[in-house]
């Protein structure tokens, strides 16, 4: 089913207001950077050395190897679980790239019926 005709047309509008938010989405990584160091140091010493009598470098690298780990598992799992979602998701919902390459292929003699849609 086409749910384009019911899409209100989009304008075209200068690209400052979304230079704007894309700033404003790179920039919210580094504030969780920060609000992570400030709320996990808050946390520290207002729960974590009560219930846990550890040192506070202890506690920084915990918090540092949970991190660590977690990077890892995204960066070798998710992240190229989400490319290919992605990139899937881009070939098959009309993207006009897609007609464009047929056409290519077209052009230079070349069969197309290895990637057929599903």
């Amino acid at each position: 089913m086409n749910f384009n005709k019911y899409l209100p047309k989009q304008r075209i509008v200068n690209n400052k207001i979304g230079g704007i938010r894309e700033i404003t989405a790179r920039l919210s990584f580094y504030i969780g950077i920060l609000n992570l160091i400030l709320t996990g140091t808050m946390n520290y010493y207002l729960v974590a050395k009560n219930v846990f009598p550890i040192n506070f470098a202890i506690f920084v690298m915990a918090i540092s190897m949970f991190l660590l780990v977690a990077t890892i598992v995204d960066y070798f799992w998710i992240y190229p679980s989400h490319i290919a979602f992605t990139t899937k998701q881009l070939y098959i919902h009309n993207n006009p790239m897609v007609e464009d390459i047929k056409q290519i292929k077209k052009k230079l003699g070349i069969d197309d019926n290895n990637h057929e849609k599903k």
